[in-house]
């Protein structure tokens, strides 16, 4: 009679023998899956799983998980309004959140986040929530316990991590993604609470055998580099974090992954931030990875009879929370291609737009929105040459332009078959773009894509919008 009483929306359940007229939210178990609850005074049950994917002709690019964005319930854990990206509990000292993330096709996938543990200044920027707060310390001890897919781990502060973050690296299964979050802290308020951030996911390889190698072989030529500094990726190399010279030291090799649709063909790995290796002959894409920094992923990674060589493969370190990043690439030639970006004025100080590029490397100096030219590269050469990139902090209200252009290059011959594509890595998502496919080349500049800085999103330029 009890559970008669109980009557409750879609997405909620009455447990057996419960006279609560609120019910229960329908849960995710990581073990098990996710539950459907069609409301009234029925019980939960396991939804049916989504079907089943063997094999995708082309390969998944890494894709990047928003727990807020997939979240199915969520109590005590809400989005900040200015780092939107992250999270962590409110105001309170307990917070969970739990969801779904549908995965393209079944394979193993790598999962990799960070534990950011805030420091604590009087002198931090305002606002700022990492690596360092203003408000208190926080507190030894509060913890995060992460179960992906079944799989449970605390992470907890200590003094060591404060200012600092945490690499979070997990392997699951199948097409799903079920992750629960539960949050505890002896300290109230929410900028003081350690948090995570969204998680990157990368395909390591479906459940199909490796096709039959073609006979014939070429050899792959590629090297590794950081995208921020243009250092080797070799072992022991001290190099940047994305901020701050030579306070990350490369512990293991880079691995490359090499697939045909999403079927691994072969792994290995660079040595000394090189790779020279014989492959059969064929038309695979490439993903590069090593720990603390993104993925890096080459739709169009072909080989053919003789060497390929196929560049530099520029990583780009693991951003802060609120941050992005630009990393432009190109092939042998031209020798220069050059990076513009246009920045709105800051609301404090109105006035026209600051042009960043290789004469002015700084806009917005000594502010959470600032943005950086961390590397400007030239001498390409046959055998590729290092990426030109940009690290922002905060996206301003406003309009920001990206565009590029041959240094003191005659006519747009040169860009147009330079192969030249730009990496935007973000938070949220990363998305590619490749000269001759998307933006508009205009005379001698190749103008990419904008940001609206009010809605935060990002667009490939047209004449009508760009400049």
């Amino acid at each position: 009679n009890d559970q008669m009483l109980c009557a409750v929306p879609e997405g909620f359940y009455c447990p057996a023998g419960s006279g609560s007229a609120g019910g229960v939210a329908c849960p995710v178990d990581p073990s098990v899956g996710m539950f459907c609850c069609p409301g009234g005074a029925a019980d939960k049950e396991l939804c049916p799983p989504p079907p089943e994917v063997l094999f995708v002709a082309e390969t998944p690019p890494p894709v990047m998980c928003d727990w807020w964005e997939h979240r199915v319930h969520a109590e005590g854990v809400q989005p900040s309004p200015i780092f939107k990206s992250v999270t962590r509990q409110s105001d309170s000292q307990t917070g969970a959140i739990e969801g779904v993330f549908n995965l393209p096709v079944k394979g193993v996938w790598l999962v990799r986040f960070g534990f950011f543990v805030p420091g604590y200044s009087q002198q931090a920027y305002l606002n700022a929530i990492f690596p360092t707060e203003s408000v208190e310390s926080v507190a030894e001890g509060d913890t995060i316990e992460v179960n992906l897919n079944g799989r449970t781990e605390i992470h907890t502060t200590t003094p060591q991590l404060q200012g600092h973050k945490e690499f979070v690296e997990y392997t699951v299964e199948g097409m799903q993604l079920r992750y629960a979050f539960k949050f505890t802290s002896s300290k109230i308020p929410r900028v003081v609470h350690p948090f995570v951030t969204p998680a990157e996911i990368t395909l390591e390889r479906d459940s199909a055998l490796p096709p039959t190698p073609s006979s014939e072989t070429g050899t792959l030529d590629a090297t590794a580099v950081n995208a921020v500094d243009g250092k080797k990726l070799n072992i022991g190399r001290k190099l940047s974090n994305g901020y701050v010279e030579n306070s990350w030291t490369i512990e293991t090799n880079p691995k490359l992954l090499i697939f045909q649709g999403s079927t691994l063909v072969r792994e290995t790995s660079f040595s000394g931030g090189r790779l020279s290796e014989d492959l059969p002959v064929g038309d695979f894409s490439c993903i590069g990875i090593l720990h603390r920094f993104y993925a890096f992923f080459m739709r169009r990674c072909t080989i053919g009879p003789g060497t390929n060589y196929l560049g530099n493969f520029p990583f780009s370190p693991v951003l802060n929370p609120g941050n992005t990043r630009i990393v432009l690439e190109w092939g042998a030639t031209p020798s220069d291609l050059d990076s513009y970006l246009s920045v709105p004025a800051l609301p404090s100080n109105p006035g026209p737009p600051c042009q960043l590029w290789y004469r002015n490397k700084k806009c917005n100096a000594g502010t959470i929105m600032e943005v950086n030219l961390d590397l400007d590269a030239l001498s390409h050469s046959t055998r590729g040459g290092l990426p030109e990139t940009i690290t922002f902090g905060l996206i301003q209200p406003g309009k920001y332009v990206f565009w590029s252009n041959e240094y003191r290059g005659r006519n747009a011959a040169a860009l147009v078959n330079s192969g030249a594509s730009v990496a935007f890595y973000s938070e949220e998502f990363q998305q590619r773009f490749m000269v001759g496919r998307d933006g508009y080349i205009n005379g001698l500049n190749w103008y990419v894509f904008y940001i609206d800085g009010d809605t935060k999103t990002v667009h490939p330029c047209d004449p009508s919008t760009c400049p």
